[in-house]
């Protein structure tokens, strides 16, 4: 008795595919078959050849969409550096709340509120009302608050003393009674122009100034505009006792 095993193999398309045939008897049948499945399997070259190009066609289209893209980051990059900007501000609107002693103007919550036991809004920066400062970002100092708003502007409150606010508080106290036992909530009589959230004079900067963020020091206060500019006003206490006073003009 005798088995016989074909094997195909794969040729060019010019040339016909030829079957192998082997005739064995069937106590080596084991053996050839796996003698069989050892011999390497022809390739067809027009096929490898064609692989290889798709590759290599490939290889040149992504160089090539590799080399547009950095020309347009190049583009982008050089069309950022002849704008200038480097900084971008806060877009989202918060609501601030405050909370503590405000015994110099630190809560920004008006001239007769100078302590909040527990978190409340500043009225005066709601970021729903028509007539409010609508914060995006703020910072905190010693005794004061500097915040920037979605429309440009720089707002502060606290205590000025050493001109951390950056504008006029000046403010003339009424006289009161001082054999008076009074404790009605209106003898709260804080700086008005100190404990109400303001804004400092544009005329103060150059016209077009964009700001991207406000910081506060113990007694100053800075700015950084969109272009990487710092403006910086208040006092500020170096390691040597000196004393140091920025005034916006």
């Amino acid at each position: 008795m005798e088995t016989c095993i074909y094997q195909h193999v794969e040729c060019k398309p010019s040339e016909r595919i030829i079957s192998s045939h082997y005739s064995v008897s069937p106590y080596s049948l084991n053996s050839t078959i796996t003698d069989l499945l050892k011999m390497p399997r022809a390739k067809s070259s027009s096929k490898a050849a064609g692989k290889g190009v798709k590759r290599k066609a490939t290889a040149t289209k992504s160089k090539a969409t590799a080399s547009k893209r950095a020309k347009v980051a190049s583009r982008a990059v050089v069309e950022e550096a002849d704008d200038g900007v480097i900084n971008e501000p806060p877009t989202e609107v918060l609501d601030v709340l405050v909370f503590g002693s405000g015994d110099c103007c630190e809560l920004g919550m008006g001239p007769l509120v100078n302590e909040a036991v527990r978190p409340r809004l500043n009225t005066y920066l709601d970021s729903q009302g028509d007539n409010t400062f609508h914060i995006v970002q703020l910072d905190c100092g010693g005794m004061h608050t500097v915040a920037l708003t979605n429309d440009n502007q720089i707002v502060t409150w606290g205590c000025n003393d050493n001109g951390a606010l950056g504008r006029d508080t000046y403010w003339e106290a009424s006289l009161r009674d001082a054999d008076s036992d009074s404790s009605d909530s209106s003898d709260v009589d804080l700086n008005p122009k100190e404990s109400i959230p303001a804004a400092i004079s544009a005329d103060h900067f150059p016209a077009e100034t964009r700001f991207a963020q406000v910081a506060a020091g113990d007694s100053c206060s800075f700015a950084l505009t969109d272009t990487g500019l710092v403006y910086g006003w208040g006092t500020f206490t170096v390691s040597s006792s000196l004393t140091s006073v920025l005034k916006l003009d």
